[in-house]
């Protein structure tokens, strides 16, 4: 259709001009689609419920999940690279947290929504 066509169909204008601007390319969407993608994974929800709980080294959720440690560190550079965990050294020991409590927030209200 060409836009013409389509705004000869739309009803209300003003509204759809309103929208248009929260679903602008410049939006967030892209943002949120990769950090919903990076969640969507089972053992990625693993590892941050883990990490919910203490800071702990590719090795203990390894050992945790039972997962290699090529399989855990894979996992843990996707939620490093949405921004969801950060590391720390210790020593020649690399120890990864949550870097925010809201992604805490948002597995609860995930989890809230699937028990409804």
């Amino acid at each position: 259709m060409t836009r013409e066509i389509v705004e000869y169909l739309i009803a209300d204008q003003e509204k759809a001009a309103r929208i248009r601007r929260r679903i602008a390319p410049d939006s967030p969407h892209k943002r949120m689609a990769e950090l919903f993608q990076a969640l969507s994974d089972p053992t990625r929800l693993k590892i941050v419920r883990a990490l919910e709980m203490d800071e702990l080294c590719v090795y203990d959720i390894g050992a945790l999940l039972y997962l290699t440690q090529p399989s855990v560190s894979h996992h843990l550079k996707i939620l490093r690279q949405v921004g969801i965990v950060k590391y720390h050294r210790s020593g020649k020991t690399a120890l990864y947290s949550l870097k925010e409590n809201r992604v805490s927030a948002l597995l609860a209200l995930a989890g809230d929504y699937i028990r409804e």
